[in-house]
């Protein structure tokens, strides 16, 4: 929990310090959308061994880095709030709150005013915490700062509409895909999660 949170000081100061020297390459991108999560696995005997599938919203901001006029790198952070519905091997409510950390790379292939937008890249997952209540949802167990870090796999493509010479307006649907979790990986040999957000992004350029 410690750790998380030396982690969003030092990235919301670089932000900070780097939209002071930015020169026109900088900008920062607060955004808002929603997200769907969906896990499930296997036991050792091959049968499910649970499935789960939520929805939320989210809310992150990023600071993003112009190498060239068509190519960027951006890191931040986000919020992720998903209830997640478990209907194997019990009914269950899973209430869930993520910090996310993205490092991503960032493609405009057009510089007119609309243009494609692609992303891909690293990020950085951990629960905050986690509300688990079974019917009829009156009463919940809370654990929070116990989890693991994850990574995933980021695949984003929208659109970027160009205001004004310094506000970009962005819609851009992504996934997520799990690639490693320590604790659900020994646990569970078959372990698959991945995330479908829909992000409206605001680039302020300086």
């Amino acid at each position: 929990m410690k750790a998380s949170k030396k982690i969003s000081l030092l990235i919301l100061q670089v932000i900070f310090v780097t939209s002071t020297v930015g020169q026109n390459r900088f900008s920062v991108t607060p955004s808002i959308g929603f997200v769907g999560g969906n896990a499930s696995t296997h036991i050792f005997t091959g049968e499910l061994g649970f499935q789960e599938e939520g929805k939320g919203i989210l809310l992150g901001i990023t600071g993003n880095y112009s190498m060239t006029p068509k190519w960027s790198i951006s890191t931040g952070i986000s919020y992720n709030w998903i209830k997640y519905h478990r209907v194997i091997p019990e009914t269950s409510q899973i209430k869930t709150k993520d910090l996310i950390i993205p490092v991503l790379i960032n493609y405009q292939p057009s510089l007119k005013r609309l243009s494609p937008y692609f992303s891909t890249g690293i990020i950085m997952e951990r629960i905050q915490s986690k509300d688990y209540s079974t019917p009829p949802y009156i009463k919940s167990d809370v654990t929070k700062g116990k989890f693991p870090l994850t990574l995933a796999i980021a695949l984003g493509a929208g659109i970027s509409y160009k205001v004004t010479h310094s506000v970009s307006w962005i819609i851009q649907p992504s996934v997520y895909y799990q690639v490693y979790t320590a604790q659900n990986r020994t646990i569970f040999p078959d372990y698959r999660s991945y995330k479908v957000n829909l992000q409206t992004q605001l680039t302020l350029s300086f």
